[in-house]
């Protein structure tokens, strides 16, 4: 729960981060190949490089 900001759960992106967990804490290889899989297809992966820069308002 988020109550500062007005929100009961919040979202993660999945990302390298997320996977280089799921091998730290035993994950089989292939319980994390399907779950990169689940995430690319269903657009809940996060992008790969660097992060967008949005240009400030004038």
């Amino acid at each position: 729960m988020a109550p500062e900001y007005g929100s009961t759960c919040g979202f993660s992106p999945f990302d390298q981060k997320t996977v280089r967990y799921m091998e730290l804490t035993g994950r089989p290889q292939e319980i994390i190949d399907r779950a990169q899989a689940y995430m690319a297809a269903n657009a809940c992966a996060s992008r790969l490089g660097p992060p967008t820069i949005w240009p400030t308002a004038r």
